[in-house]
């Protein structure tokens, strides 16, 4: 931090090294970024750092929402019982789903985003 209490290039360096490790930024830029997606493993110490307090159902409807609003280009909202094909919901649905799959197992949600770079 500068003596201002401003966080430095160099701050912001190590806490992107931090949430990323194992995976180097250089190479998540190059190969991920907007590319594909990547599953980095870590405990709530990591997810605390992007999400003071967590990161709850609530969160996800407003995220889920936001994007649908906003109309986010290749934004698309799917849900999945274990072992059953994915099916592409929008966020009113998502109350709906996870009450129906309480008595058969988790549901995944997850939001899509493909890039509009050509």
């Amino acid at each position: 931090m500068s003596a201002l209490g401003v966080a430095t290039a160099a701050d912001s360096r190590r806490e992107l090294c931090g949430l990323l490790d194992p995976i180097h930024p250089d190479v998540f830029f190059a190969e991920y970024w907007e590319v594909k997606p990547l599953f980095i493993k870590g405990g709530l110490e990591k997810l605390n750092r992007l999400t003071p307090g967590g990161f709850g159902i609530t969160h996800f409807r407003e995220a889920v929402c936001k994007a649908e609003m906003n109309q986010v280009r290749g934004f698309r909202l799917w849900a999945q019982r274990l072992k059953e094909r994915n099916v592409y919901i929008r966020s009113e649905q998502i109350d709906s789903m996870i009450a129906s799959g309480l008595g058969d197992g988790p549901i995944v949600f997850a939001g899509v985003t493909r890039s509009g770079h050509p």
